[in-house]
């Protein structure tokens, strides 16, 4: 027994015709009874009564309809949801991002839920020294993060990535310590020598310590102290306090700017871009949906 059996029998139990119900499934009135027959000698069952001038369901046949329904409807929902998760329209997709880099993902999200609700997102922070060797390792899909996070990292090839934005690092500082310059004048690193300077630290995230200290290099200036952490939200607490300045893009601190505030630098190299980070032999179905929307 076979669909086409069941699609079959259930053209011909609705319309009690043979020829319309051959007509209805493109097939010819022979090769639509033989169907039935065929599937009737299967069954071991008379489903239809059949006269010169009449067909009419047996009762097997009655009991037999609605099952025929079902089951057609069963198979049509398999192939319809198969077909969903082959298209990616319905699925899981894992997203990692760098804690710093948060502020640029819900209008992507936003609008990929809306096309596709049916797909769940799972999403996590993650520090920059774990977000591409969870990528490789099939951990996320797609991670978020500034583009320096692959600058020396053992895991820099099989990828592809594409660039969202290009954020201006400036100087954040306690709201207090942006009262000792004047609004709207950007400042330079001179203007900072006596500040501490507050980074995280350069085994959480070596690529930005690679792009502050050849900015450093570049200006011919280095921080007087330099204060680590391995979290982002300890730095941002260490600013808020006036305990030191940072050296941040702008976008990175979104949720914290009613407690902070920065000065912009004269530098115009002082840029970091942000980017959507892939592996390339990645087979989840949902992933090319998503980067559609970036």
């Amino acid at each position: 027994m076979d669909i086409k059996q069941l699609q079959c029998f259930v053209a011909v139990a609705e319309d009690l015709n043979f020829t319309s119900a051959a007509q209805r499934l493109y097939l010819s009135q022979p090769s639509l009874s033989r169907r039935i027959q065929e599937l009737e000698k299967e069954l071991g069952l008379l489903l239809f009564i059949r006269n010169k001038k009449n067909v009419s369901l047996s009762a097997a046949g009655i009991y037999f309809l609605t099952t025929a329904k079902e089951l057609i409807s069963l198979n049509n929902n398999i192939l319809f949801t198969a077909k969903c998760l082959n298209d990616g329209m319905l699925g899981r997709i894992k997203i990692g991002y760098q804690g710093s880099a948060r502020s640029i993902i819900p209008p992507y999200l936003n609008t990929f839920n809306k096309k596709y609700p049916d797909v769940l997102i799972s999403i996590e922070q993650q520090g920059a020294d774990l977000l591409l060797q969870a990528v490789m390792e099939g951990k996320i899909d797609i991670a978020f993060a500034f583009s320096v996070i692959r600058e020396g990292s053992p895991y820099n090839s099989g990828f592809m990535s594409k660039i969202l934005n290009v954020d201006t690092m400036s100087v954040f500082m306690s709201l207090e310590q942006t009262r000792k310059y004047k609004e709207g004048k950007k400042i330079c690193f001179e203007d900072l020598a006596e500040e501490s300077f507050i980074q995280i630290d350069r085994t959480i995230n070596p690529g930005y310590f690679e792009v502050l200290h050849k900015l450093y290099l570049k200006n011919n200036f280095y921080p007087k102290r330099i204060i680590e952490t391995r979290l982002f939200d300890t730095l941002m607490l260490l600013v808020e306090s006036g305990m030191g300045v940072s050296l941040l893009p702008q976008q990175s601190t979104v949720p914290y700017n009613k407690n902070v505030g920065y000065v912009d630098l004269v530098y115009p190299d002082a840029v970091l871009p942000v980017e959507a980070i892939w592996k390339t032999k990645n087979v989840n179905p949902c992933l090319p949906l998503l980067l559609k929307e970036l």
